[in-house]
């Protein structure tokens, strides 16, 4: 396990056993499936120490299932992401999950740094990138600043078991007139397979976008 799946495994546990506050930053989650499937979902997010927020949903259809939870700071801004699916099909399955958090409007250039991680377990599966899209990304007010994964992408079982890849980046960019840190995953799934993805985005120098994400990276795109 790296250090950003370590980080947000430690930030679930957190929002696991920490109790229950206030609730009312809402998060809009956004399922949809080649297969005709498709919700959307306002959810009250659930405050945590140190100014987080977390989201939770989870989708049980006869085809699949999805487990997704998210914990932000809006004033990091940051946002740590967490999906595990299961394709319980007879069919590979295209699938695409949105997630935006509000933030609260800064200005001016901010380094940022973001991770992805996806295991894939099953017999004989993959998981792979759709075109020419990156199978996660992030985006400010609606504008895409992150990708990873990127097409084409492809990640394989042969046999039964499991296998694992992840990717990182990091930049430079203007934060003006930018109220919502958004992230997208779209992916092909076979049939019988799950994953779990782990990850996520944040803005330095905010201190607390490094106690939250533990996103230490350099300036050099790296991909295992």
């Amino acid at each position: 396990m790296n250090t950003t799946q370590r980080s947000v495994a430690a930030m679930l546990c957190l929002a696991a056993f920490t109790p229950y506050a206030a609730a009312g930053l809402i998060g809009t989650l956004d399922i949809a499936t080649d297969t005709g499937y498709s919700g959307s979902w306002e959810i009250d997010g659930t405050s945590l120490p140190g100014d987080a927020w977390y989201w939770s949903h989870q989708v049980a259809e006869p085809g699949f299932s999805a487990a997704i939870t998210m914990m932000g700071e809006p004033a990091a801004p940051s946002l740590g992401t967490s999906a595990q699916i299961v394709n319980g099909s007879n069919e590979a399955i295209e699938m695409s999950i949105d997630f935006t958090m509000p933030i609260e409007l800064l200005g001016g250039l901010v380094e940022w740094s973001g991770s992805q991680a996806v295991t894939l377990n099953g017999t004989d599966v993959s998981l792979s990138s759709i075109l020419d899209n990156a199978v996660w990304s992030a985006d400010l007010g609606g504008e895409t600043f992150l990708t990873l994964l990127e097409a084409p992408f492809e990640l394989s079982v042969d046999g039964s078991g499991s296998n694992a890849a992840s990717d990182s980046a990091s930049g430079t960019l203007s934060l003006v007139g930018a109220d919502t840190l958004s992230v997208h995953y779209l992916f092909s799934i076979d049939a019988g397979a799950s994953a779990v993805f782990n990850g996520g985005v944040g803005f330095i120098p905010a201190p607390s976008t490094l106690a939250v994400l533990c996103l230490a990276f350099g300036h050099r795109r790296r991909r295992d």
